[in-house]
């Protein structure tokens, strides 16, 4: 790695996800034990936060079909209509023109506004959910960027699909969610503030923000246990049992949502009848033999070919974002335009055509009463045409199949990585649609007697290009299958899949995974990097250790939050019981004597929130002259609700990170009481802890810091998630 991707990688700080156990929240706790309703609240208010969610992402998924489906409509009617009444010229005009601006207002959305909007946002949840705070990813701000910019990049032509930033959006709406009394809480009596922060913690906001890219999954693909195992096997780093009937019931609402109101759209109301965004249809009864599998697994093999070429080719730095997907949008409006032109490829219409069918042939310069295959291929919105590969019957010709390969190949290729709002589900579908139709095509010339069925290849050339990209196995095969409604399809898919799988895992990691390191995100992974298995926590823990005494004068604690970027200090005491505030006080020992002992560990932003509130203890004398501890006049107690993290929490420098601090002349010399506050169990590991263990720790219980003792409990250095954060050079070479 360069000198500036690690300097980009430590720029990223790490989440909260360890539970806190304090005297301050066990007060907090015990206080609303017996407080009327919170238990209640408790209970009923995650369930109906998961509703929320589903309901939001399920109205904003129609929002965003119905607004493609339209501009995508008005687009190529203008075209056509330019090509019947005006010329071919102006048809390309007009057709490259409404390109160009479209993916120009996504492209401007995106670098004006919200540059982490870009892209698909998969990669950047990932992060997040292993426990990497990635800057704004969840902000309002960020959704409305997402969704306006996806509406404008898909419905201008780019070779990308809504799917993929369907799940950054659920996944920003449940952060808004979580955090939307933000105003009335800021008018609240603190009795109050308990109810609506009670979910604002980092471990509450990562199981809401889980379920809600699960959520934009199953909008995405009508399939709620689909988008459960996505966010299961692609997202998430952590799961329970709890997290996956919340998540589940957050994905049917989302999903029920999108189908009532795309059956309301479509004139019945109560008819629940329509799909997801995206649906493939039924296939015929027995639509392929055992023996078929063959050259299923075929497709497996040299998708993954494909696969491995385009995972080197991605993320290509551009000078000017904008310019570059104007660019690339003119150029995807050109190809799809001129190539019918210069390849016809004329066929009479099939004599029974429904009205949904015909729909999806386009004349375009044949004759009356044909059509064109490649205008087809071209003029129609990627959905249809991925449905058209698996359910038209007439043959589609190898010589158009091979150009759509190579065109959206190709185009998928440049536009994974551009400044709009992308994903790749529906581009990786199409080139796996038409090589696998073009299979299905050589195998039926070869086996004209075996009634073969070329849209069943199309579906498993989609799936194992999917699959070969992205390493779902699990959750793609349900996916396709609620998709499908085709139980049939079972066995090709798993088979397929299964083996993309491992063909791609022989070559590369998944395109995921890939642009986690190439964004340099901090990621800790299931297993330490090779050669690390023999080496323990002593080896890896960083030193010198900076700790705090349990009762610390206010100008150390200044002075380290000054000198220092660390967010967590471990505290510690001396085997002397140490007596508590209003009581005889000896002078705080240095952390520097001998034999101190871990009693916790306390986060920056708590010593910060300590200092703003001004929670000091100045030195008095007492009745008998000893000297005693007093609570200042002006100091106030934070409260834990105090501690909670704002939407999207950020590095910022030391100047601002200790804005709000002001000591006063005296201060300096007055003490506070860490001990209400730190975190009295935080979890520790002994020097000669195995490193693998430690990164199981670290993975499983959502750690940011790990104190590192000997037998006698006595810290000796602390490891933090960017100490074990994954060595991306093995990958990227």
């Amino acid at each position: 790695m360069t000198a500036a991707e690690v300097a980009r990688m430590n720029s990223y700080e790490s989440l909260d996800y360890e539970v806190w156990y304090s005297e301050a929240q066990e007060a907090f706790e015990e206080e609303n034990q017996g407080a009327k309703g919170y238990a209640w609240f408790m209970a009923v208010m995650p369930w109906l936060a998961m509703f929320a969610i589903g309901l939001a992402t399920g109205i904003v998924s129609f929002g965003i079909f119905q607004a493609v489906k339209n501009l995508a409509a008005t687009r190529f009617a203008l075209t056509f209509w330019m090509l019947d009444h005006v010329s071919l010229g102006a048809a390309f005009a007009a057709y490259a023109a409404w390109a160009g601006v479209s993916v120009g207002i996504a492209s401007l959305l995106v670098m004006g506004i919200e540059p982490v909007a870009g892209g698909s946002g998969i990669p950047e949840i990932k992060g997040y959910l292993n426990g990497t705070n990635v800057h704004k990813l969840m902000r309002l701000k960020t959704a409305v960027v997402k969704v306006l910019g996806v509406i404008f990049a898909v419905s201008g032509g780019l070779t990308c699909g809504k799917e993929g930033p369907l799940v950054h959006t659920g996944f920003a709406l449940a952060g808004n969610i979580v955090h939307l009394p933000k105003m009335a809480t800021a008018c609240a009596t603190r009795a109050s503030r308990k109810y609506w922060q009670a979910f604002r913690s980092d471990v509450h906001k990562r199981d809401f923000v889980t379920a809600g890219a699960a959520a934009g999954v199953a909008a995405a693909f009508g399939a709620p246990v689909g988008g459960v195992l996505f966010a299961l096997e692609e997202a998430s780093s952590y799961w329970q049992l709890q997290l996956m009937w919340r998540s589940f019931f957050c994905a049917l609402i989302a999903t029920f949502t999108l189908i009532f109101f795309r059956s309301g759209s479509e004139g019945s109301w109560l008819d629940l009848s329509s799909p997801g965004l995206i649906t493939f249809g039924e296939f015929k009864p027995n639509a392929y033999r055992l023996w078929e599998l063959i050259p299923f697994l075929g497709l497996a093999v040299c998708n993954n070919a494909l696969c491995r070429w385009r995972r080197d080719h991605i993320e290509k730095a551009a000078t000017i974002r904008v310019l570059e997907a104007v660019a690339i949008a003119v150029l995807t409006a050109a190809l799809s335009f001129w190539l019918p032109v210069a390849l016809q490829s004329c066929k009479e219409l099939p004599a029974r055509l429904s009205v949904d069918d015909a729909e999806h042939y386009h004349r375009f310069l044949c004759k009356p009463g044909e059509y064109s295959a490649m205008a087809n291929a071209m003029f129609n919105t990627q959905e249809d045409i991925i449905k058209g590969f698996f359910h038209i019957e007439d043959p589609y010709p190898i010589p158009v199949l091979l150009i759509v390969l190579a065109l959206y190949f190709g185009l998928a290729t440049i536009t994974y990585g551009l400044a709009v709002p992308a994903g790749l589900f529906v581009p990786a579908i199409m080139c796996g649609c038409a090589y696998g139709r073009m299979a299905g095509e050589a195998m039926d010339s070869l086996f004209p007697s075996a009634d073969i069925d070329s849209g069943v290849y199309a579906l498993i050339g989609a799936a194992t290009a999917l699959g070969g990209i992205t390493r779902m196995t699990i959750s793609l095969t349900v996916i396709l299958l609620e998709t499908t409604n085709d139980i049939q399809m079972l066995l090709p898919l798993m088979v397929g899949v299964i083996v993309s799988k491992w063909v791609g895992d022989w070559f590369n990691i998944s395109l995921y995974d890939l642009h986690v390191e190439l964004k340099c995100i901090p990621f800790v992974e299931n297993n330490p990097p090779a050669g690390l298995e023999r080496l323990t926590a002593r080896d890896i823990m960083v030193t010198p250790l900076v700790t705090l005494p349990h009762l610390v004068t206010v100008g150390a604690v200044y002075d380290v939050l000054v000198s220092t970027s660390h967010n967590g200090f471990p505290v510690v005491a001396h085997r002397a019981s140490a007596p508590a505030p209003q009581q005889l006080l000896a002078p705080p020992s240095s952390p520097s004597s001998s034999d101190p002992r871990l009693v916790g560990i306390i986060l920056r932003s708590h010593l910060l929130s300590l200092l703003r509130h001004r929670t000091f203890y100045h030195e008095l004398d007492g009745p008998d002259g000893s000297p005693v501890l007093d609570l200042a006049q002006d100091a106030s107690i934070p409260h834990v609700l105090d501690f909670a993290p704002s939407l999207s929490s950020t590095s910022d420098a030391l100047a601002t990170d200790l804005a709000g601090v002001a000591l006063r002349p005296g201060d300096r010399d007055a003490f506070i009481d860490l001990r209400p506050f730190l975190n009295k169990a935080p979890f520790r590991v002994l020097l000669e802890t195995p490193v693998p263990r430690v990164y199981r720790t670290f993975r499983s219980m959502g750690l940011r810091h790990l104190c590192v003792v000997d037998e006698n409990n006595t810290p000796h250095g602390i490891i933090t998630r960017k100490d074990i954060r994954t060595d991306f050079t093995v990958d990227l070479n």
